[in-house]
């Protein structure tokens, strides 16, 4: 088939809590996409998308306190970082998802040019956009900005989970 005719790949978004299954659900989509002859490329969102993810990383375990890394059921990582919601790091939520969303765009466009059939994102802008305000109406704005700014995938997982297996599975993060 040329380049012309080839059609663009496809963007298949997953979201969800902490512990609510996406990565088990990307790898069957991959084994699945695979046995049908059809190639993919993973991005994770905080690995491959987000600006400055080792100023932002380092910021929070700073000033929150908040342990490095990823736990387990039997191993916890104290995250002091998650839910917080003061006005001052809203402001600078909606800066950062703004360069996370121009990145995000370079970033698609990119893979989409690699040649592969699906182009998968493990977490999507969306995912960010719920820390913010959504009372306010001047974020409800910022959001659809950004919502026209970002490419719309083809398919959007969201995976809910019951909080209590979700925190069962990743502890580190609180029930709220």
């Amino acid at each position: 088939m040329t380049a012309q005719l080839r059609r663009r790949p496809a963007l298949v978004s997953f979201s969800g809590l902490d512990g609510s299954g996406k990565s088990t659900q990307i790898d069957n989509l991959r084994s699945t996409l695979t046995a049908n002859g059809l190639n993919s490329e993973l991005l994770a969102f905080w690995d491959n998308v987000v600006v400055g993810t080792r100023y932002r990383e380092g910021f929070v375990h700073k000033v929150y306190k908040s342990e490095k890394g990823i736990g387990a059921p039997d191993k916890p990582v104290n995250r002091q970082d998650k839910n917080v919601r003061r006005w001052y790091l809203s402001v600078a939520r909606h800066g950062l998802y703004l360069l996370d969303a121009i990145h995000l765009r370079m970033v698609i466009r990119r893979a989409r040019r690699s040649g592969v059939d699906v182009v998968i994102m493990d977490r999507y802008i969306y995912d960010e956009l719920a820390n913010l305000p959504l009372g306010n109406k001047l974020t409800r704005a910022f959001i659809l900005f950004i919502q026209w700014l970002v490419p719309t995938p083809d398919v959007a997982y969201l995976l809910d989970a019951d909080v209590e297996a979700a925190r069962a599975r990743k502890p580190e993060y609180p029930v709220d």
